[in-house]
This record gives C-alpha cells, structure tokens and sequence, in this order.
C-alpha cells in the first residue's frame, strides 16, 4: 500500500496495538522509498473497539460480556472454516488463544473500553506515538450492547473525548 501511495486502515482486532507501530512504520518506509510525500497522518486510519462510560465498572459490566461475543464468534468462523478437516496445530492453539483471552488482555491489546479522562489519555498516546489523521470507533463490537447504552457512550464520546482532537 506504501509503494503505490493508497492510505491505509489498520483495524486493531486484525492488528493488535503492540504491532501497528511496526507496520505503520514499514508503510511509511514504503511510500517514501516509493518518492511518495509524507503522509502527515492523513492517510493512516485507526479503527478499534471503544466504549466510554462514567465508571470503569460500568464499562466492563456491558463491554466483557460483549468482548467475550465477539471473540467467541470469530473463533467459531475460524472453526467453521476448517470443517471436516482436523485442524492444524498452529491453527488449533490460535483458536485456543483466542477463546481464552481476558477483558483485561482485550482492553491491553485491542480496545479502549474506559472512563472519558482515561479515553482520551490512550487515544492522545496512540495518535502521538502513530502520527495518524483519524480514528474510527466500533462502540459495540460483538453486538451485546443494549442500544441505549451504545448511544449513551457515544453522547460521552462525542461531548468528553472528542473535544480534546478537534482542531481549532
């Protein structure tokens, strides 16, 4: 995608927070090694599961349930994708990993599910460190979010968070 120009979307259940510096940073080498401009963030976009509510309490009792959904599910179509056939190993213990991930290990790796102060804080961290231009946020992965709630999250998002990101 960087030799050819295209912007990018890195999506952190695809690409885990611990690799999308790496492979931001392979991108970029590549457009410029391409005699493409820098970006300047404009064309980098992350995507990643948030949730914000007023208590971290109140996050995890409406996100991990929903967290544990999504993972379930994914696992099950990695599952579903090698029927009639044994699993490789390698696959079988991806699939194992996958199912046994932590709230905890999900917020670490792939979400911000968090109070305002502490949404902003991750989300200042991650475009500093990354340099992007955007972000996209998924505020109910795994479907399990009564919708109000969906709702009362972003209505957070949007008068808490978002404020700190907008330009003057």
């Amino acid at each position: 995608m960087g030799r050819a120009g295209y912007p990018i979307f890195v999506a952190t259940p695809i690409n885990p927070f611990p690799k999308i510096p790496g492979n931001v940073a392979l991108y970029r080498e590549a457009r410029k090694a391409a005699g493409h401009p820098p970006d300047e963030g404009e064309d980098v976009t992350l995507a990643l599961p948030l949730h914000v509510a007023t208590s971290r309490q109140q996050v995890r009792e409406v996100m991990e349930p929903s967290i544990r959904h999504y993972l379930e599910t994914v696992a099950s179509i990695y599952e579903s994708s090698v029927a009639g056939t044994e699993p490789p190993g390698s696959l079988r213990e991806r699939l194992e990993r996958l199912r046994s991930v932590s709230y905890e290990q999900a917020c670490e790796m792939m979400a911000i599910f968090d109070t305002p102060e502490a949404c902003v804080d991750r989300l200042q961290r991650l475009c500093e460190q990354l340099k992007i231009g955007r972000v996209i946020c998924w505020f109910n992965i795994g479907g399990g979010v009564p919708h109000g709630r969906v709702m009362r999250s972003m209505e957070l998002f949007a008068a808490k968070v978002m404020p700190h990101f907008q330009s003057p």
